[in-house]
């Protein structure tokens, strides 16, 4: 099961906090995620589909978490090129 780390994330309100917690929470593909020092640890599953790796995509960008990382999943949408 891959690992993603979502490293030093800003948040900038209480609110963007509780809504990148609750938009975390509410990615299919991510099974857990647990938090250690300055980093978040998200434990998601290899295989995606197209809508869940379009939200991961998403997610990291809003966060400006290292897009790279998602290179390690596997997706329809990203064998095709679908997402950019």
């Amino acid at each position: 099961m891959p690992i993603l780390i979502c490293k030093r994330v800003t948040y900038f309100s209480h609110g963007d906090e509780k809504a990148f917690f609750d938009w975390l929470n509410g990615i299919k593909a991510v099974r857990k995620w647990h938090g250690a020092g300055d980093s978040l640890f998200l434990n998601v599953s290899r295989q995606v589909s197209a809508i869940g790796y379009r939200e991961l995509d998403a997610f990291f960008r809003r966060y400006k978490i290292d897009r790279k990382q998602l290179g390690q999943l596997s997706s329809k949408a990203v064998s095709r090129g679908a997402v950019a």
